[in-house]
């Protein structure tokens, strides 16, 4: 009896030493269920998706793609200078298309002449081209040739040009080629010292052709301008029926057969063209010639077709003679003396007014 006692009451400490752990377990699974079921319903967790600061700042760090660079960039912009239509470099006036349209924005120096025959336009919209230019060829200048419909206006040559023992050679273009069109050079002025050969001017070393007109006006002389013949204050050779208006010279032109302001007019060699005709110019300028082929405005003209003098004055004592067999000066050009071209009566005679304020600002 006792035993069975005792092994019952083992049975039921047993039963009961069980219960917590069954309830337990039961406890912590109904538990589980119940977390399991609220995630799976829940909305996202956006924080979680929020970078932290130290992310943050780790991509806004980050260097961004690199831009190629173009080679005009590369090359400071000439290229695209160049398309649209402005020059700011020696390498730049150079690079110029030959039938092009340029504008020039600032001051240049410049060693060589643009080489090609220039069709186009040029302005140097009142800027200064220092030339630096030593040649071993003809045809020098800024240009080294002007062709048929060229126009260069509002620029200022300085500086020096030397070409010893070469022809055609000029400030602005050492030759002007008319064949295929008019050329006009206007509103320029030539401070440089130009030497030369033959047919040397301030301006424009020659014209020869009769097809069309070569005209220079308002333009101006102040370098000295030295060469063997054919030598012009504003130019050294014209051919035909070309005009030199509105200009004048106060530099020292050396030579034989010089002037003022053209060396040599004449009508080539057709006898059908007309010489050339200079109108309203001056030259204060000291004409210094070997012989008598000199004078103040035009060193030689042509006697069956004398080259037209109008309107034109130098001062006096400037050269021995105001103009040459060849030449015939009407509308009372003559020498003048410096009070006499400081007076108002010869402002209003000589048109200076208007020349100078179309002469470059």
């Amino acid at each position: 009896m006792k035993k069975r006692v005792i092994s019952w009451l083992l049975t039921v400490v047993m039963a009961v030493s069980l219960l917590p752990t069954s309830v337990l377990a039961d406890t912590l699974a109904a538990e589980q269920e119940q977390q399991t079921q609220q995630e799976q319903t829940a909305p996202a967790d956006t924080d979680s998706n929020v970078p932290t600061e130290d992310e943050e700042t780790q991509e806004q760090q980050e260097p961004a793609a690199e831009v190629p660079v173009s080679r005009s960039a590369r090359s400071g912009g000439a290229a695209l200078a160049l398309a649209e239509g402005t020059v700011s470099s020696a390498k730049e006036f150079a690079a110029m298309d030959a039938s092009g349209s340029y504008t020039l924005t600032k001051d240049i120096i410049v060693t060589e002449p643009y080489a090609s025959d220039f069709s186009g336009t040029f302005d140097g919209d009142g800027h200064t081209v220092t030339l630096n230019i030593t040649a071993s060829t003809a045809n020098v200048g800024l240009f080294s040739k002007l062709a048929g419909g060229a126009v260069v206006k509002n620029v200022i040559t300085a500086g020096s040009v030397t070409a010893t023992g070469k022809n055609n050679v000029g400030g602005i273009a050492g030759v002007a080629d008319t064949e295929l069109g008019a050329i006009t050079i206007s509103n320029c002025k030539n401070e440089a010292a130009i030497e030369g050969n033959k047919v040397v001017g301030g301006i424009l070393g020659g014209c020869t052709e009769d097809d069309y007109a070569l005209t220079i006006s308002a333009c101006a002389n102040e370098g000295n301008i030295s060469g063997t013949r054919n030598i012009g204050g504003i130019c050294g050779t014209l051919e035909n029926a070309h005009f030199i208006k509105n200009c004048y010279n106060s530099g020292t032109v050396t030579g034989s057969t010089i002037g003022g302001i053209l060396g040599r007019g004449a009508r080539g060699s057709s006898s059908t063209t007309d010489t050339p005709i200079l109108e309203n110019c001056y030259n204060v300028g000291n004409i210094v010639y070997s012989n008598t082929n000199g004078s103040a405005i035009v060193g030689t003209g042509y006697a069956k077709k004398p080259v037209e003098v109008k309107n034109c004055y130098a001062l006096e004592g400037s050269a021995k003679a105001f103009v040459v067999n060849g030449v015939n000066a009407i509308s009372n050009s003559d020498f003048k003396s410096a009070e006499e071209m400081k007076s108002a009566e010869f402002a209003a005679t000589a048109h200076s007014s208007t020349m100078w304020a179309a002469i470059l600002r």
